[in-house]
């Protein structure tokens, strides 16, 4: 269990990582799929409540996130200085985008509005029972992180390293204006 983020500006927040050995008990590989992965860490959750310690199972989704992290296998590539096919792929597309001056586009943007907007609605129905119930502190609560979760992004980690790119190449213009500028 660990609390550190590798974002700076996030919150300490205590979780869990867990390596499951998928193989069932003849030896012979599992192929899990995304919901069969919740549902144990749904079950794991609960075992772990009944122990007496406090832990919750959550999807990205639900907590607001709609960015999916960074492959550990890629970063952990990157920083050994090996430029893989996929990372050869990303800067191309980089750089032809930056060349065509299009930022590249969200191509699940639909899909992700429409289940945020359910996850959001179902908060709203949440709270409002919360509130019925004379839990208004949490319903309060829930209102808010609902709120909160609307005005989340839904920027890519493409659409990221593309604006970074076009801010740090606008920043090194002006830089170089002002350089030659001076020089007159």
């Amino acid at each position: 269990m660990h609390t550190d983020s590798e974002r700076p500006d996030a919150p300490a927040h205590p979780h869990v990582h867990l390596c499951v050995l998928i193989r069932d008990e003849f030896g012979q590989r599992l192929n899990p799929r995304k919901n069969d992965l919740f549902e144990w860490r749904l079950r794991f959750a609960e075992k772990m409540r009944k122990q007496g310690v406090p832990c919750a199972a959550t999807r990205r989704q639900h907590r607001g996130v709609t960015r999916k992290g960074e492959n550990f296998v890629l970063r952990s590539m990157q920083k050994r200085g090996y430029a893989g096919n996929v990372h050869k792929e990303q800067a191309k597309k980089l750089i032809e985008a930056i060349k065509t001056g299009n930022r590249p586009a969200h191509i699940f943007l639909k899909e992700a509005v429409a289940t945020r907007s359910e996850i959001v609605s179902e908060y709203a129905k949440l709270a409002r029972e919360l509130y019925k119930c004379g839990h208004k502190t949490e319903a309060r609560l829930l209102s808010k992180f609902a709120t909160d979760v609307t005005k989340t992004g839904f920027t890519t980690q493409t659409q990221e390293r593309y604006d970074k790119t076009i801010k740090d190449l606008n920043q090194k213009q002006i830089h170089n204006i002002e350089r030659n500028d001076l020089e007159r």
